[in-house]
């Protein structure tokens, strides 16, 4: 007889669920397992749920010092047709999430059966809001929000034989430039450089290698930190950097010139691959794709609480 509270059967289960080219794990967000198997990074996923300790292949602990997500192991709940994984997310405020994973599309039942457990649970947790996730498309759901997910294998290919002018290390900068990094983060779009100027460059600390692209003496455009760590199948990977233009400067190039330093680097590093995540029809999403990067999965959520 299945036993769901049996973490080998419930990863194995779990495991004949996923897609083998691009998949997104609670905890882990996008993989990229390549074909290899995810039953036994999925067992450690389910046997670590009570920890404070990240595992080893958590890109999350580059941003902090104690995990953020947890699995919910006493509510995962399976039914014929698929699996409901929650996780509780403490960043800030308490978030649910319930990721449902399934070979079928999501129908009006599965969609009463998150609702239903996302409701016991945010009672029992004192949510604040809740999100379903889910992979495949349905009529059950009217404009989810959509992420894609894009592939790029880093190959030699990549590599640029000479140095680009206009792109130099934050670290190596003048120190009258490098304060111009501080307004990258005002601009549409490019909020996130906000986070790493303030808890990181202004502050000088350690960091991995952050690119800039300079002109007339000012930071127009930056990409980093450039962090290639090992995934669950110890095959090195470059992780999403920060990366944008200010507005008055893009379509020029100077993105593309950015994208192409980084990837010599990650080249440098061993990297084979690296996974960024999009909204489609985005102008990002359609740089990557100029890039080659491919759209290996798309994740759909919806707002239940």
């Amino acid at each position: 007889m299945f036993d769901i509270k049996n973490s080998e059967n419930l990863a194995e289960l779990w495991a004949g669920l996923l897609p083998e080219q691009v998949t997104y794990l609670p905890i882990l967000g996008p993989s990229y397992p390549a074909g290899r198997s995810l039953k036994d990074i999925l067992n450690s996923l389910l046997t670590n749920f009570a920890s404070d300790e990240f595992l080893a292949y958590d890109k999350s602990k580059r941003w902090h010092q104690n995990k953020q997500e947890k699995i919910i192991f006493s509510g995962i709940t399976h039914d014929d047709n698929g699996l409901y994984i929650p996780v509780l997310n403490t960043f800030k405020k308490n978030t649910l999430k319930v990721f449902y994973y399934s070979l079928s599309s999501l129908t009006e039942g599965n969609l009463e059966t998150a609702k239903s457990l996302a409701s016991e649970l945010s009672a029992d947790k004192s949510m604040d809001s809740c999100s379903l996730y889910y992979f495949k498309d349905t009529a059950a759901v009217i404009n989810p929000v959509r992420h894609n997910l894009y592939l790029k294998l880093i190959t030699e290919d990549d590599i640029i034989p000479s140095a680009i002018n206009e792109v130099s290390f934050f670290d190596q900068l003048p120190e009258t430039i490098r304060q111009t990094f501080e307004q990258l983060g005002a601009e549409p779009e490019l909020e996130g450089f906000t986070f790493l100027w303030r808890e990181y460059l202004k502050t000088n600390e350690k960091t991995s290698p952050i690119l800039c692209y300079i002109k007339e003496n000012e930071i127009i455009g930056s990409i980093g930190p450039i962090d290639v760590i090992r995934d669950a199948w110890n095959i090195f990977h470059l992780l999403p950097p920060y990366f944008g233009i200010k507005e008055k400067h893009r379509g020029q190039g100077y993105s593309a010139k950015l994208w192409q330093a980084a990837m010599n680097i990650a080249y440098s590093r061993d990297a084979k691959y690296t996974l960024v995540q999009n909204t489609p029809d985005s102008r990002a999403a359609q740089f990557y794709e100029e890039q080659g990067l491919v759209n290996a999965q798309t994740v759909y959520s919806l707002r239940l609480v």
